[in-house]
């Protein structure tokens, strides 16, 4: 996802040869050609290498998924104010909802992934709702719901 990076090109001995702009890519900081000055092109090739260092704050995002009474699942909670590195592994943490049990088994749990430097990353995971037993006592007697 760079921006569009310089092409090789040919040059004649003795011309003057420019530095290119600066690169750049979502989620890293370009930290500059190895070349940093224009120069009087040399009687041999030359090599101008640039690096990107990676954005130790880029976003990425958690959702936290209830079951319904339907059985359908909605957003409960979004974490959008999480960051870390670029292309670094994010793991999702679990939190406590009233009357829910996260479901580590779901096949529908995304519970990490790496951090795009579009800062488009979302983990889910995935809550069922939990079931409780009414029971009625009538004269001591205990009688199901």
């Amino acid at each position: 996802g760079a921006s569009e990076l310089p092409e090789e090109a040919t040059y004649k001995y003795g011309a003057e040869v420019g530095i290119a702009e600066a690169a750049a890519a979502p989620g890293y900081t370009f930290s500059g050609w190895s070349q940093k000055e224009d120069f009087e092109m040399p009687a041999e090739d030359v090599e101008i290498t640039g690096t990107f260092t990676a954005n130790g704050d880029t976003k990425y995002t958690v959702e936290h998924h209830l079951e319904g009474l339907d059985g359908k699942y909605t957003v409960g909670l979004t974490e959008d104010n999480l960051t870390g590195e670029t292309d670094t592994l994010a793991t999702a943490n679990p939190t406590t909802f009233t009357g829910f049990t996260y479901d580590k088994e779901s096949e529908k749990n995304v519970t990490e992934g790496t951090i795009t430097g579009d800062g488009k990353l979302v983990l889910k995971l995935y809550y069922t709702r939990d079931e409780h037993t009414v029971e009625y006592l009538v004269d001591g007697e205990r009688h199901g719901a």
